[in-house]
């Protein structure tokens, strides 16, 4: 049986366990990116509904549902979900994560009435903080994995790391009214309008992650270090000029009541 079979079956056996509904499992991670290994994880990230009884409590109960709390199959899947209304507060802060998921080219289970979902978080997308959050994903990355710079050994999978989320900030960049960017590392790049010799590096780059464990080292590349360099320092007042999201919290709401209400 393939890693892949045992996704639904397991994501069958949350809903029994936790008595929860999901409504939507997708990849995340490298392999949504489009650049897995082949030893790479199953990253498989869902959003659930609690039981009505869950929700009318003094104290809040628990809003995720981690990997430690899933028996798992097989050692490459990782599962990890968040509650309906969790999911619901973080879009209200325009985050990331929760757009990525909704631009993810696997979907693993959508119920019928995720469509409603889609739309209602649409106008909450905020260019700004979403060039931030790629910024500070990029920077952190470089500064923990290149920080001595272009001469020494370095794990393959870290530039595509580091340069995903500015070919993301790229994206917003060109038009913030397009929305999130995408998920696939090859769509973003395609759009990201890099050097032909930018673009050889990092096509050679993907190529070499594909094909190899993620173990997998090389040399440090110059051209791919300037750009990062280059970019650290000009997307940040960019990123100021980027407007915000203007969605209205009382139509997560609303919909979280009839919703809850009705199921």
């Amino acid at each position: 049986m393939s890693v892949v079979a045992h996704i639904k079956p397991t994501l069958a056996q949350i809903e029994k366990d936790r008595a929860v509904k999901i409504w939507f499992a997708v990849e995340s991670g490298s392999r949504a990116w489009g650049f897995e290994s082949t030893d790479s994880d199953f990253d498989v990230r869902f959003i659930y509904l609690s039981a009505l009884k869950d929700y009318l409590t003094v104290f809040p109960r628990r809003d995720v549902i981690e990997n430690c709390d899933v028996v798992s199959p097989d050692p490459l899947l990782d599962f990890s979900g968040w509650d309906l209304r969790k999911f619901f507060g973080l879009v209200t802060k325009s985050n990331p994560v929760c757009f990525e998921w909704m631009k993810s080219p696997i979907v693993y289970h959508e119920s019928p009435i995720w469509s409603r979902v889609r739309e209602l978080i649409v106008p909450f997308f905020s260019p700004k903080a979403a060039m931030h959050h790629y910024l500070s994903m990029a920077r952190h990355n470089y500064r923990e994995h290149m920080r001595d710079g272009a001469s020494h050994s370095v794990k393959l999978k870290k530039y595509l790391y580091i340069t995903r989320p500015l070919f993301c900030c790229r994206w917003i960049e060109r038009d913030p009214k397009a929305g999130p960017p995408p998920m696939p590392f090859m769509d973003a790049l395609d759009a990201a309008n890099i050097s032909a010799d930018l673009r050889g590096e990092i096509d050679a780059l993907v190529a070499r992650k594909k094909a190899a464990e993620e173990i997998d080292e090389g040399k440090a590349v110059p051209i791919i270090n300037r750009f990062i360099d280059a970019e650290l320092a000009r997307l940040p007042d960019v990123a100021n000029a980027m407007p915000e999201g203007q969605g209205d919290a009382r139509d997560l709401d609303a919909f979280f009541h009839e919703v809850r209400t009705e199921m």
